[in-house]
């Protein structure tokens, strides 16, 4: 969490230092994707499903999920938004899931 709120912060400072060269600055945070990343240790099926016990959405994410917000804010429909980290974890920033 550390990593991810110093990446926000600085999103947000290098966004105002760049906004009067119209460049926008802003950033996905992925919670829990699977990818190989890490030796792909979320590829596990048990790994999977406890690790989505805890997710409100009740699932592990993948790189499709990703691939909308990287086209929105790669597109001109993005064209107002500079200094924002957008999160893609399946609600998992928001705290324990409920049963």
């Amino acid at each position: 969490m550390a990593a991810k709120a110093g990446a926000a912060h600085l999103v947000r400072n290098v966004a105002l230092e760049l906004a009067p060269y119209n460049i926008r600055v802003n950033a996905i945070a992925p919670g829990f994707i699977v990818t190989n990343i890490g030796g792909g240790w979320l590829k596990q099926a048990g790994v999977q499903t406890s690790m989505a016990a805890a997710i409100p959405i009740g699932r592990i994410g993948t790189t499709e999920d990703l691939k909308g917000l990287a086209l929105f804010l790669a597109s001109p429909a993005s064209g107002f938004v500079t200094g924002v980290q957008i999160s893609i974890d399946g609600g998992g920033s928001l705290g324990m899931r409920h049963r």
